[in-house]
């Protein structure tokens, strides 16, 4: 060993005060004499550099750590040095373990004497250092069951599985996440145990806690509310569904669907096989056809399916709604539809409930039950809930973070599918093109709603206006048991009623198109006379339309591309007369064309005309006048008839029928003939010839030539003295 090596030592010679003592077996301990000599002067003098500067008298020998070092062979200096590097080593090592485990250890409450390593209590089980312990209702144990993995996050009573193809309430944590909910004990015999070497995606054991066996494993779990019932799938991915009965387990679906789901509280299950769905019954008997998507909901009859939007089906197939929509749920007799964040209400016919949808605030059409870690519910989130009963469908649904709820009247819809072309709702009346009622043209808001109640079979106080008969005279057919529902015009203008008082009605012209009232009137003659109450169409140019307004006076509107006055109202009588109009005002009349200028003047009312003479009628007895108002004729006659250039008259006294001349009063038949009969408009037709006039008595089916002088051939005969053609032929 060289010197310049046992300098390398110096520091561990510093950590004494005291000089070990001399080596007694320098032999013993392989070093020579000649060595040792050396080795002590240089001890001596590197006792003599750490001499103090004080002049302090030197500690008293003894045999010293130096010491013991120096008398150490080399092999053995080598052997400490390495052995204690390598503790050295191992104690910082050491150091550092114990000061990160103490950091990473959190503070846990003392364990009471003899407590058990692990345990978990939960509402139908306790886990106890690797056992479950199932409870019923009361607590009372029913069972145990020796976890295979002693872990209570790897051995614990199964979850029922949550996610779902139908559209079920979503149950969720305050964080969002799912919430467990641990299957029950069935029967107070059966349980699903998951035990696995992982914490998810494990299989599923069905235990029998009485014979201590497993009855099947499973991948996944179904189960519902005051229910034995359990859908399960199996280690193939394909699903079944049983039955837990006093006398075991029963058996509904074997094992070879791809898909079985079934809606809280219902006995339908929904099956998918080979890409197909379909409605059964949770004993296994098939109810419905073949649905080619997947299935939503449902309920005995109906059923939502979702091909890129809601539609609902019948059980034998059939689109019932065959409109697509966001959302859709089924009542027992309406449909509550969704699209564009607004609420439809329809029945299984398509009928309409409500046309304006209500707005939603909100997507959550599935309800989301939010629960706190103790699982008591906080709150339910849903975008709409509808409730029925007697006064209608009650809509809860948040405004502005307000919760409100609208009601709808289900006597409207019901009343309104009574009819094509129109609806009411709510107090406004909705116009459509379509008896479907899908293409709107036009909306009313009445002033008086229509109350209608559960026995309602007609709008009773808004709806269309009934058409009114104003034309009582000769010339117009008696229509006045005809009248009907005045019909829109021009998918634009439509007269309604609007009025709670039968003996003050109020029609109401109004224009679809510029929403707006264009008139009022009480009553409207159009000379339709549909005699039906049903909505009908036209389409005119030139419409001249009789009314009477609000003040009792009559006039006369045309409907075309607009609405104008033909003639003002200042009128207390109209009628129609052929293609002109017969006025009355103070008494006295005019005769209007049918462009509504006046064209004839008369002191009684006008019940015939021509091109220059007129028939009027005055105290029971009819008159010829001119368009002057200029009588032509004074002696009242109980019929006229109006030719070219002469008339036909039935006399008052005789009742017989007799021909004159507007331009020679002294004209006349000179034997008038006998009709046979009162009823002096249908007794007799005349006609001009060229010797005359030809008369047919309709009593007797005779026809009577009479010549220009008023005589007929018989007559003029007799004067000649021959023999004359008879009068009949």
């Amino acid at each position: 060993m060289k010197y310049d090596d046992l300098d390398k030592t110096k520091d561990l010679f510093d950590i004494v005060d005291e000089v070990p003592s001399p080596i007694e077996n320098i032999e013993m301990e392989g070093v020579n004499k000649e060595n040792l000599a050396k080795t002590e002067t240089v001890v001596q003098t590197a006792k003599e550099e750490k001499k103090p500067t004080s002049g302090k008298s030197k500690k008293k020998d003894k045999k010293s750590i130096k010491e013991v070092w120096l008398n150490l062979s080399k092999k053995k200096k080598v052997a400490i040095i390495i052995v204690g590097s390598i503790l050295l080593i191992l104690l910082l090592i050491l150091i550092v373990f114990l000061c990160l485990d103490k950091a990473e250890e959190k503070p846990t409450a003392p364990k009471e004497p003899d407590a058990p390593a692990v345990i978990v209590e939960k509402d139908s089980y306790i886990y106890k250092d690797g056992v479950l312990s199932l409870l019923d209702k009361e607590e009372n144990e029913l069972g145990t069951y020796e976890c295979k993995n002693k872990d209570e996050k790897l051995c614990y009573v199964a979850n029922y599985a949550e996610e779902e193809e139908l559209d079920v309430p979503k149950n969720v944590y305050e964080d969002d996440t799912v919430l467990e909910r641990v299957s029950t004990v069935y029967k107070n015999k059966y349980v699903f145990i998951y035990d696995n070497t992982s914490e998810k995606d494990g299989l599923i054991i069905l235990y029998n806690l009485e014979e201590k066996k497993e009855e099947g494993t499973y991948s996944l779990i179904k189960g519902f509310s005051n229910s034995d019932y359990v859908i399960l799938k199996d280690n193939n991915n394909k699903f079944g569904a049983i039955e837990f009965s006093d006398t075991g387990i029963v058996s509904k679906f074997d094992f070879s669907f791809d898909y079985l789901g079934m809606l809280p509280n219902n006995k339908k299950v929904v099956v998918k096989t080979n890409n197909k769905y379909f409605i059964y019954s949770n004993n296994g008997k098939i109810d419905s056809k073949a649905i080619l998507y997947p299935i939503k909901s449902y309920n005995d009859k109906y059923i939502v399916a979702n091909n890129n939007g809601y539609y609902v089906f019948d059980y034998k197939g059939n689109l019932v709604i065959d409109e697509s929509y966001q959302y859709i749920t089924l009542l027992d007799d309406y449909v509550a539809l969704v699209q564009d964040q607004k609420l439809y209400i329809r029945d299984y016919n398509k009928n309409k409930y409500n046309e304006v949808g209500i707005s939603l605030n909100s997507s959550d059409y599935n309800p989301i039950n939010v629960y706190s870690k103790e699982k008591s519910l906080i709150e339910t989130k849903k975008a709409f809930d509808i409730s029925i009963d007697d006064g209608g469908l009650n809509v809860t649904y948040v405004n502005r973070n307000k919760e409100k709820t609208e009601t709808i009247n289900v006597n409207d819809g019901k009343v309104s599918a009574n009819y094509p072309f129109i609806n009411y709702f709510d107090g406004e009346l909705y116009f459509y093109n379509d008896e479907d009622k899908a293409n709107l043209i036009g909306i009313y808001k009445c002033s008086n709603k229509n109350n209608l109640t559960k026995d309602s079979k007609e709008f009773n106080n808004c709806l269309i206006a009934k058409e009114s008969f104003f034309s009582n005279n000769e010339m117009e057919t008696d229509n006045s048991n005809n009248v009907g529902w005045l019909p829109i015009y021009n998918e634009r203008f439509v007269f309604l009623s609007d009025s709670i008082d039968p003996n003050n009605p109020t029609i109401v012209l109004y224009d679809l198109k510029n929403k707006k009232t264009l008139s009022k009137y009480s009553a409207v003659d159009a000379s339709v006379y549909s005699k039906e109450n049903k909505v009908s169409f036209r389409t005119v140019e030139n419409q001249f339309v009789m009314a009477r307004n609000k003040n009792n006076k009559y006039g006369i509107i045309k409907i075309g591309a607009e609405v104008g006055s033909v003639v003002g109202f200042n009128y207390d009588k109209i009628e129609k007369l052929g293609d002109h109009y017969l006025v009355m005002t103070n008494g006295k009349y005019s005769l209007l064309n049918s462009s509504g200028t006046k064209v004839a003047d008369s002191p009684y009312k006008i019940v015939d005309f021509n091109d220059k003479y007129l028939n009027v009628f005055d105290d029971g007895k009819y008159y010829v006048y001119n368009y002057k108002g200029e009588a032509v004729d004074e002696t009242g006659y109980l019929h006229i008839t109006l030719e070219d250039s002469y008339y036909a008259v039935v006399t008052a006294g005789d009742k017989k029928l007799d021909l004159k001349k507007y331009d020679n009063p002294n004209f006349g038949l000179k034997t008038p003939l006998d009709l046979g009969t009162d009823d002096y408009k249908n007794a007799y037709k005349v006609g001009k010839n060229s010797s005359g006039y030809l008369i047919t008595i309709s009593s007797t089916g005779k026809t009577i030539q009479v010549e220009e002088d008023g005589k007929t051939e018989e007559e003029r005969a007799s004067e000649i003295g021959g023999p004359g053609k008879p009068s009949g032929y």
